[in-house]
């Protein structure tokens, strides 16, 4: 039976999550205005199969969701953050149409989904512009919880990470330049990336927040903890700048074929 109101569900563990929105994505495809759109960002047909992007249509959620719990079962399913059963007693999937994100932990499991939206929708707290996670905290179920994205890197050198805000400025950042780049839940949720960055073993952090830490006081005071906490604990900084004029972003700077000035010591902290 669907949950009463008030009824919470706990959320399952990274290893099961990372099998059912495994399986989840295995039923979908990714729709071409979607692809197109990646290509543009700057990702390689083969970085968009191997990051697992797909699109979540606006119907045909329960014959999408009907294999899952045949699989998992239904106690299992009611677990996974944007899993719900509806009144009809079925399970479905929650969220907007869009573009379906896999964020990842350190170890490379799925751990949530974030939807960049085909239209923008109504507001949560886990909204960041067009982007929401999938949650089913709205049919008393659980929710994702906020999420550090490690896109995976079996092959780069984790000696140097960069640090930045968004799972696809993360993906793009990383393909483009071969630095690991580690996407904060939020401009103001940066300290759980530091702990990967230690967990990764790197030495080296670039610094990668929006370029309107300039004239936005909250990013420009997340950037400048950020940056006297890695010192603190004994990381070298830099701090990647340039213009807004060339993009928001670091993903926006590096799709047009620039690169962001670096800063390090006094002229970081100026």
């Amino acid at each position: 039976m669907p949950k009463q109101a008030g009824e919470i569900t706990e959320k399952a563990d990274p290893q099961t999550l990372d099998q059912v929105y495994g399986t989840l994505l295995d039923q979908l495809a990714l729709s071409p205005a979607h692809r197109q759109d990646l290509h543009r960002r700057g990702l390689t047909e083969a970085c968009i199969k191997r990051s697992g992007y797909r699109t979540l249509p606006l119907k045909g959620r329960e014959e999408v969701a009907r294999p899952l719990v045949e699989h998992f079962g239904g106690e299992v399913c009611s677990q996974v953050p944007g899993l719900y059963e509806n009144e009809a007693g079925r399970f479905s999937i929650a969220g907007s149409a869009g573009m379906l994100v896999p964020v990842r932990d350190i170890e490379g499991r799925i751990v949530a989904l974030k939807i960049r939206a085909d239209e923008a929708g109504e507001g949560s707290k886990y909204t960041c512009s067009k982007y929401t996670y999938l949650s089913s905290t709205k049919y008393g179920g659980p929710g994702p919880g906020s999420q550090v994205h490690v896109p995976l890197h079996d092959e780069l050198d984790l000696s140097v990470v960069r640090l930045t805000e968004g799972e696809l400025k993360a993906e793009v950042a990383t393909a483009l330049t071969g630095t690991l780049t580690v996407s904060m839940p939020g401009v103001s949720s940066w300290r759980p990336a530091l702990e990967v960055a230690r967990s990764l073993g790197s030495g080296v952090v670039h610094l990668a927040f929006d370029a309107d830490a300039k004239h936005n006081k909250q990013v420009a005071l997340a950037l400048r903890e950020a940056h006297r906490t890695l010192k603190e604990r004994g990381f070298e900084v830099l701090l990647e700048t340039w213009s807004r004029e060339l993009g928001k972003g670091i993903d926006d700077l590096l799709a047009s074929g620039h690169e962001p000035t670096l800063l390090v010591g006094e002229d970081a902290h100026a």
